[in-house]
């Protein structure tokens, strides 16, 4: 499926390996750090990609020990179930459920022209429309309209009810970002994770 998405012109780059060091490197904002978690049985690494200052460029990598970072303590971390094995909480959970009100907080501290102007941006162009703070949703919405896109073009060459899905789906990505926050569509798949949805959160899914 990654194969055929990427045969479509402006999806080259679909789902890609491997990110480069230049990738890496601007995917922060300027001021921004970044840190990768690098968690073993034994214990783990972060590696830090310190923030410019002053105008200056970004200095060198850092490699710090975290000897309690084990896999046990990412699993806590990320998912906690109860004795019954429903999931209660966990970061995965908290992202799912946070970060469209994250987007509605952002909003509503706007003022009101340019709360309109944002609110009316189609969906397909969400992502561009997100501050630099908010990069993680940014990369969130650019992710998800970016499958929707694939997804329409490869319906439309399809029989007529795929041809209508496609239909459905572009008529989805012209929605204004205001409508569309009101939609439960929106909420099942802006999420900065896989695995876990408000869906299985509550049925017990692990």
């Amino acid at each position: 499926m990654r194969e055929q998405i990427r045969s479509q012109p402006g999806h080259e780059d679909f789902l890609p390996g491997e990110p480069t060091y230049q990738q890496i490197t601007a995917a922060p904002a300027h001021d921004q750090a970044l840190i990768y978690l690098a968690a073993t049985d034994k214990g783990g690494l972060a590696f830090m990609l310190p923030p410019a200052r002053a105008g200056a460029p970004r200095g060198q990598p850092l490699a710090l020990d975290l000897p309690a970072l084990t896999w046990d303590l990412v699993g806590d971390w990320l998912v906690r179930p109860d004795e019954e094995r429903r999931v209660v909480g966990g970061l995965r959970l908290a992202l799912d459920w946070q970060a469209l009100p994250l987007l509605g907080s952002w909003l509503m501290q706007m003022d009101e022209p340019e709360q309109m102007q944002v609110r009316a941006t189609p969906l397909r162009a969400a992502a561009d429309a997100l501050p630099e703070p908010l990069g993680t949703l940014r990369v969130a919405f650019r992710r998800m309209t970016a499958a929707w896109v694939a997804e329409a073009k490869q319906l439309a060459q399809g029989d007529e009810h795929d041809r209508e899905t496609a239909r459905q789906i572009e008529a989805r990505l012209q929605l204004p970002l205001g409508d569309a926050l009101q939609t439960q569509r929106l909420l099942r798949e802006v999420t900065w994770f896989e695995g876990v949805s408000p869906e299985n959160s509550r049925s017990g899914a692990a």
